[in-house]
């Protein structure tokens, strides 16, 4: 079912990745998502988390948006991911580090 495949994506994620703190405070601005770095090293920072979970539950049929933006007053990205016809917030980053979620604004998503 659909949401067996998110909660499997979403597990996947939680489970065999970790938050790049070394690259949180080295990337230079304007930096990519790096989805094949993120694959290999088993780690990224929040914009790579979220492109991978896009496209893991992108490859398996889930509409899932990739959104850029803030939580609280921190630049961050998160998915929204849709399910029974709502959109859900799911930040993969909080997920990885368990951290708490936060006030998110949106400024663009792809």
């Amino acid at each position: 079912t659909d949401k067996a495949k998110i909660g499997a994506g979403q597990d996947y994620i939680a489970r065999n990745r970790v938050y790049d703190y070394v690259k949180a405070v080295t990337v230079a601005a304007n930096t990519l998502p790096d989805i094949d770095g993120c694959l290999k090293k088993r780690m990224g920072i929040c914009q790579d988390l979220a492109a991978l979970t896009a496209a893991l539950l992108r490859l398996q049929g889930i509409p899932t948006v990739f959104v850029i933006g803030y939580a609280d007053n921190n630049y961050h990205a998160w998915n929204m991911i849709l399910t029974d016809g709502e959109w859900v917030l799911y930040d993969p980053t909080a997920a990885v580090t368990g951290g708490r979620e936060a006030e998110y604004t949106v400024e663009r998503y792809y």
